[in-house]
């Protein structure tokens, strides 16, 4: 036959029940006591403030906190509760309104008071599930389960080996304990100490944890936990020193220093916990307004990155990216149409964002806002309009990007065929011309000195041929020039102004080599401003490169260039512009 579960509003109103009659318990056994010590709170009014509050304020947050991932807190914020009122239970003494017949008049049933007697080790189980609840990390369920067990292998052996009444420092429960199978001093002593070396241990591990988290996390909008670590590090620190102060001095005096002041600490420590975990989930509820509430403030025609910024700020994650899917492609790009690829690590994860059962988008964002699946469908239902424009907007950057890569690629190509055919006449046609006057100028002086009457026109020939090979060189310096790749942007400059047939002064040029392709672009760029100057016949040209970060710009005075020549074809390639100006032209180029 099946097992039938109960059902999770059963299950709820169960533990409501349970956890409202106990610490109503607690607080009925602290109202009525003697004036004999056994708990903190009989040392003073304050002290009984200190010995409920904590544990009423865990108990009420563990009912109220169902939201994820909050809910992950339930369990240890429950238990920190329990744990937190047990030393009251444990330190029963006076008449209750309802007198048990299995207990003498005047104190508390012994059983009951040597169970509470137990529970204190799993303050620090708690703590670590706690700690694991707000900061989930990898293996942290068998931390957490390693943390009760231990803790529970403690309170099984002070049940079956620890008297009360052989103990010469009891003193909240004195009597015989009825759980005892054979009692042993020794080993309670041993067991005692085991477990406060754990505590201790326990506590500085958790500690330090908590701070390499804050420091990794530096710089991450993102510290919603840290309201939760924070004092949960704090209250495993209290613990450690309770432990070790225990270790140092097993006879503990509620009215003595430390334990005061070490009870103050973990009482506030503990009230801490609780008000992180209430800022927690007040933050929780903005972000989840905010996420609601993002359509209405993009508006209908959003700016360009505008649902980035938008989320980011929603979840308080600044490094919080967006990435569109390419419709052509499995391909995913960012808001400027940049190929990027989604990736998770230890921190961040991916959110796929779906429409019509196809993924549309995905948000790369913290590991902490991953467990909230109504956030997660908040932001796909929200921001949908967002992401269809901004979709589309991508997919035509991206487009473009690509188009100017292409450009990019065809002038690179182009440049490469001229530097090879440049190559190749002054290696072959260049070589094969020089020889051929040598030769020629050979044949004339030896004309000339026997006397031959055809030493004039070897002459001639030989003159040609220089003239030849000095248009063969130009025309070979015009293909592509050799001293731009060898000597760097200033000197080709220098070289081309000294060939114009008008004045053109270099006023500036970076002293640094370029990129080549920034390099060959400016070359043109003067080039072309020169062949204008002499089309329209202008007086001069005066050319100024700067670095302008990130960028090239080139100021030419005396001319202008017109912008649908074919030099911005070369231009655009390098996404660069072409601006005139009342007295010239300003050429710009990236250069990152």
């Amino acid at each position: 036959m099946p097992v039938r579960l109960p059902r999770p509003g059963t299950a709820r109103a169960v533990v409501f029940v349970a956890t409202s009659a106990y610490a109503a318990g607690a607080a009925t056994v602290m109202a009525v006591g003697t004036a004999s010590v056994t708990s903190y709170a009989r040392v003073s009014t304050p002290f009984a403030a200190a010995s409920l509050v904590p544990g009423l304020s865990l108990l009420t947050a563990g009912q109220v906190l169902r939201r994820p991932p909050l809910a992950r807190a339930q369990l240890p914020l429950l238990l920190l509760g329990v744990v937190w009122l047990a030393p009251l239970w444990a330190g029963w003494q006076g008449d209750t309104p309802v007198r048990s017949l299995l207990h003498a008049p005047g104190e508390g049933p012994a059983l009951l008071r040597v169970i509470a007697l137990a529970v204190p080790p799993f303050a620090v189980g708690a703590l670590v599930h706690l700690a694991v609840a707000a900061r989930p990390v990898r293996h942290g369920r068998a931390l957490t389960v390693a943390a009760h067990a231990s803790a529970g292998a403690v309170g099984a052996s002070l049940l079956l080996f620890h008297d009360p009444y052989l103990d010469p420092h009891c003193w909240r429960v004195c009597a015989a304990g009825p759980t005892v199978l054979h009692a042993d001093p020794g080993l309670t002593r041993a067991v005692q100490a085991a477990s406060a070396v754990f505590i201790v241990a326990v506590g500085l591990l958790l500690a330090l944890a908590v701070a390499a988290d804050a420091a990794a996390s530096r710089g991450v909008r993102h510290s919603q936990r840290s309201y939760v670590l924070i004092p949960v590090a704090v209250a495993g620190l209290a613990e450690a020193a309770y432990a070790a102060t225990l270790l140092a001095h097993r006879a503990e005096d509620p009215a003595r220093q430390p334990f005061a002041a070490l009870f103050v600490a973990r009482a506030a420590a503990l009230t801490l916990v609780v008000l992180g975990l209430g800022w927690w989930a007040v933050r929780q509820r903005r972000r989840r307004i905010a996420v609601a509430r993002l359509a209405a403030g993009l508006g209908a025609a959003p700016p360009p990155g505008s649902l980035r910024a938008a989320l980011a700020d929603a979840l308080g994650d600044a490094r919080l990216e967006v990435l569109y899917r390419l419709p052509e492609s499995d391909g995913y790009v960012d808001a400027t149409g940049a190929p990027a690829r989604p990736a998770a690590d230890r921190e961040r994860v991916v959110t796929a964002i779906h429409r019509g059962g196809e993924p549309i988008a995905v948000v790369v964002h913290h590991r902490a806002d991953a467990h909230d699946r109504q956030l997660e469908q908040q932001i796909g239902s929200a921001a949908r309009l967002a992401i269809d424009n901004e979709r589309l907007r991508a997919s035509l950057l991206a487009r473009l990007a690509q188009l100017r890569s292409a450009r990019a690629r065809i002038v690179e190509t182009g440049d490469e065929a001229r530097r090879r055919l440049e190559r190749d006449l002054h290696d072959g046609a260049q070589q094969w011309l020089l020889a051929v006057t040598y030769e020629l100028r050979l044949a004339h002086n030896a004309a000339a000195a026997a006397g031959d009457p055809r030493a004039p026109e070897l002459a001639d020939a030989v003159e040609e041929a220089l003239a030849v090979l000095a248009e063969l060189r130009e025309t070979a310096h015009g293909i592509f020039p050799v001293v731009l790749h060898e000597a760097g942007l200033e000197p080709a400059l220098w070289t081309l102004a000294d060939r114009a047939s008008v004045p053109v002064q270099i006023e500036a040029v970076p002293p640094e080599r370029l990129p080549h392709a920034v390099e060959r672009a400016v070359y043109a760029v003067v080039g072309a401003a020169v062949d204008a100057a002499q089309r329209h016949r202008a007086p001069f040209v005066e050319v100024r490169v700067e670095r302008d970060e990130p960028n090239v710009v080139v100021h030419l005075q005396g001319v202008t260039l017109d912008p649908y020549d074919r030099v911005a074809d070369r231009v655009g390639a390098l996404g660069g512009w072409i601006e005139n100006t009342q007295d010239g032209t300003r050429v710009g180029f990236p250069c990152d």
